[in-house]
């Protein structure tokens, strides 16, 4: 059984319709990207998989339950956890009280299992989370979301806002955020890194999947490198 299924959603916002019968599978420890250029409906599809947005039809299933009407509150105790694009943190607050603040849904205060992947906090923890750089924000999103004890985690723009040494940085936390059983569907404009990373791909265009496949089945498809990698 598949951890996360999409079938056939749609999903309209303000009345338009973003997404067109969109349909995925994300294995329990996969790392699966999305792409597409702006206004395909990426985010669109994280804030419907998080329940933000209602499904207009369509159903998704989180290891086989129908969470198609569950309120984001529902799906985040079913384990389903969102680092949105931009900083993700509670900037008023401190990052430990960020980390406990996302620990919350499980009456989990222990921060240690979260650092141990992200030792770079350990240094700020007691710093407000407006002080710091925008690296150590993306990592605090990171840890907040972690804290949550999730089984599936999505993270919107990796790399929006950071140098591509930061962004090579938290793209390599990935394989070992997997590794703890955590399935993980990743947003990014660049398709190098995403293609570096995750097991499958998804190419939206037009509110609808236009191309689907491991990183070495897409790089070995024409129409895909010849849209999506020379720009043509």
């Amino acid at each position: 059984m598949q951890k996360l299924v999409l079938e056939d959603i749609a999903v309209y916002v303000e009345g338009k319709k973003v997404l067109k019968s969109v349909s995925m599978e994300l294995g329990h420890i996969d790392i699966v990207g999305v792409i597409g250029a702006n206004g395909t409906g990426k985010t669109t599809l994280l804030n419907a998989i998080a329940g933000l947005l209602p499904i207009k039809n369509g159903k998704i299933y989180l290891d086989g339950f129908d969470i198609t009407t569950s309120t984001p509150g529902e799906r985040l105790r079913r384990s389903i956890s969102y680092v949105p694009d931009g900083s993700g943190v509670f900037s008023a607050l401190t990052v430990r009280e960020n980390l406990v603040l996302g620990g919350l849904i499980r009456q989990s205060t222990e921060i240690e299992p979260v650092l141990s992947l992200l030792p770079d906090l350990r240094g700020c923890l007691d710093t407000l989370a407006t002080s710091l750089t925008a690296f150590q924000r993306r990592q605090c999103a990171f840890a907040r979301a972690l804290m949550s004890q999730p089984s599936v985690l999505m993270i919107d723009e990796l790399s929006l806002g950071l140098s591509p040494i930061a962004a090579d940085a938290l793209a390599r936390l990935l394989p070992d955020i997997s590794a703890h059983g955590v399935a993980i569907i990743v947003v990014e404009q660049d398709i190098d890194r995403v293609l570096s990373l995750v097991d499958r791909a998804y190419v939206l265009e037009g509110g609808t999947v236009v191309l689907q496949g491991t990183p070495g089945e897409l790089l070995s498809s024409t129409d895909f490198v010849n849209r999506y990698l020379w720009g043509s």
